[in-house]
């Protein structure tokens, strides 16, 4: 069994960081020819501390040299706790502090503090070394760490201090293994007869032998043909352990370090802006300035960008705020995650904080900016769903994940209690979106339809594929309110056609009277009627309202149409019907139609032809056959 845990060592140059790794874990992790033939560590180097026969914890060893800041945060970025080196010797250096800042802008609050060469020192000069580091810590998240003295040629203090790291990691909480899985690569090389491997800490999840995966941002689909966890051939690794994945389909040549390792690319989705929390250092020598030129490194990543400020156009040393990040490459990131920002040139570290959105859109100087900013980065579980889907409307569980910061299983837990409250809703295709967005949409659909009425008086109702466009809202919220504003029977559906319940068409007030006039002229003419243009130009109906009133007629079951220019009232047509039907048998002619009606074959032939259409009769030959 492994222990998801690892262990950072950090600390200046030529401390005794690499002597003190191999005293500890056995391990050699100076593995190229200029780090052996110079003596100092220039990569990350890669080690594992077992704990017993069971357990181990990996190792990394960082570099301590002012040239290899970016390989130092790669390194530490995913570690669970630090050992802070310190030579006897010479006490705290400029890389010591560097370092220090370096950790506590990442969150790390675990750490031993090792005073290393201590054979080199008498006891008076090492007791003002201690007081000297318990001084400089004081106002660290390490002030309280445990100090320990050793030296790793003759190895003293090494089983002690062994010991009180054992019994430290097993204290730390594990990293979630349920979230989908995120690996940012810091090392890629080759094997003969295995291809391309990509190394790196774990960040979130777990990873199985054979799983597909992408390689972001290249958007490159791979699989894990094998994967080893300290040397070892496992089926399936753990957010917290370093992994080596053995990666189908991809050559050495498209990785790099920076780039990540995920399962689900609509948790972690490459973006070039994001918005943070950024804490600037007590003793930057420049302030930092609005679109000042930054270099961010996030996880194993380093991109160049700008810091676009909201509520100031500069800040100065200790200063804390909200801003974004404008980056010239997209780099994979999740809320919650931590960043060190440093200056291109004169090359310090100035500063570094706390991602809080990572799909994000320009935002307007200002305190309002501020606010929503300030929102999303105390909100509770709760209020950064709600939040997240007034601002994205919709989301899946996925997208609520990556847009909150929140595990999958607290996700889980807020959709849950959301749900039973009825403050979201559950929508097609596994999303959700708020009620109250949902009423909003229902309200704007109704007013929307009570406009098309008032407007379009005579008709029955709007089709509904134009009355849905009417509102701009995601498919899935409008299908819901649709079927909700049906089933609450506010809405009458029929067919394609949408009306409100209590709705009935009705004269326009203004044409009312020369309306009303051309239906009495229908009930005066009988079956030997005038085109129904003409009969409106006789009420000098314009034109537009002609058609529409003659569909209103024929909906409303007032009138029946003869043919396209002859409208015939709904009580004339019938009480001819029937009159026909009472007056002949099964089958009947023409001539008969024609002697019992006293119609001319100008309006009996149009009569006769509506009655095939409406199913009252069939022609067959020269004669009709009642179907009625």
């Amino acid at each position: 069994m492994e222990s998801n845990i690892t262990i950072g060592v950090a600390g200046h140059i030529d401390h005794g960081k690499t002597a003190l790794t191999k005293a500890l874990t056995h391990i050699e992790t100076d593995r190229l020819k200029d780090e052996k033939e110079r003596h100092i560590s220039i990569e990350n180097g890669f080690a594992y501390l077992n704990f017993d026969a069971d357990h181990r914890a990996a190792v990394i060893d960082v570099p301590g040299h002012e040239k290899f800041i970016r390989q130092m945060i790669a390194g530490v970025a995913g570690i669970d706790m630090v050992l802070i080196v310190i030579a006897a010797d010479e006490g705290i250096m400029p890389q010591t502090k560097e370092h220090i800042d370096i950790l506590t802008l990442l969150g790390l609050k675990d750490a031993f503090i090792i005073l290393t060469k201590v054979g080199l020192v008498d006891e008076e000069w090492l007791t003002l070394v201690e007081s000297e580091v318990k001084e400089a810590f004081s106002e660290t998240p390490f002030s309280g760490a445990q100090i320990f003295k050793v030296d790793s040629l003759t190895r003293e203090g090494i089983d002690s201090l062994r010991q009180a790291i054992t019994r430290k990691c097993q204290t730390l909480k594990p990293k979630n293994i349920n979230e989908p899985f995120r690996l940012p690569v810091d090392d890629v090389f080759t094997l003969h007869g295995f291809g391309t491997i990509a190394r790196g800490t774990i960040f979130n999840g777990n990873i199985q032998e054979g799983e597909e995966l992408i390689l972001l941002p290249k958007r490159k689909k791979t699989k894990a043909r094998s994967i080893q966890v300290h040397h070892e051939d496992k089926k399936i690794a753990f957010a917290g352990q370093r992994a080596a994945i053995n990666l189908l389909g991809l050559s050495r040549d498209e990785l790099t370090r920076g780039d990540v390792l995920v399962s689900d690319e609509k948790v972690y989705t490459p973006t070039d802006r994001i918005d943070v929390d950024v804490q600037i250092l007590k003793d930057i020598e420049y302030p930092i300035k609005q679109r000042m030129p930054v270099v961010c490194h996030i996880g194993t990543a380093v991109a160049m960008g700008k810091v676009i400020l909201f509520d100031r156009n500069k800040a100065g040393a200790g200063e804390r705020f909200y801003a974004q990040l404008q980056l010239d490459k997209p780099i994979v990131a999740k809320k919650g995650d931590r960043f060190i920002l440093r200056r291109p040139t004169p090359v310090e570290t100035i500063g570094g904080g706390v991602v809080i959105d990572v799909q994000v859109s320009k935002h307007k100087f200002g305190e309002q900016t501020v606010r929503q900013l300030e929102q999303k980065a105390k909100g509770t579980p709760d209020e950064l769903v709600i939040q997240a889907l007034y601002e994205q409307t919709v989301l899946d569980k996925e997208g609520l994940i990556r847009v909150t910061g929140l595990t999958a299983d607290e996700c889980e837990k807020v959709i849950y209690d959301q749900l039973e409250k009825n403050i979201i809703v559950s929508l097609d295709k596994g999303q959700y979106g708020l009620k109250d967005t949902l009423e909003k949409i229902k309200t704007k659909l109704l007013q929307a339809l009570q406009r098309y009425h008032e407007t379009f008086t005579m008709r029955m109702g709007q089709q509904k594929a134009e009355w849905l466009k009417t509102v701009n809202a995601p498919n899935s919220l409008v299908q819901k309110s649709f079927k909700q504003l049906r089933d609450e029977r506010k809405i009458i559906v029929d067919q394609h056609v949408i009306r409100i319940a209590e709705f009935k068409p009705y004269l326009p007030k203004a044409w009312r009277t020369r309306m009303s006039n051309a239906i009495d002229s229908l009930n005066e003419q009988g079956l030997q009627i005038d085109t129904w243009t003409a009969i409106c130009e006789s009420q000098q109906i314009p034109d537009n309202y002609q058609n529409e009133l003659r569909q209103f007629l024929i909906n409303t079951e007032q009138a029946v149409s003869l043919d396209k220019d002859h409208l015939v009232k709904h009580e004339v047509f019938y009480n001819h019907v029937h009159l026909l039907k009472d007056n002949t048998n099964d089958l009947f002619t023409v001539q008969e139609a024609k002697e019992i009606l006293g119609l001319s074959r100008k309006y009996l032939i149009p009569f006769l032809e509506c009655c095939d259409a409406i199913g009252w009769t069939k022609r067959e030959g020269n004669k009709r056959s009642w179907l009625r």
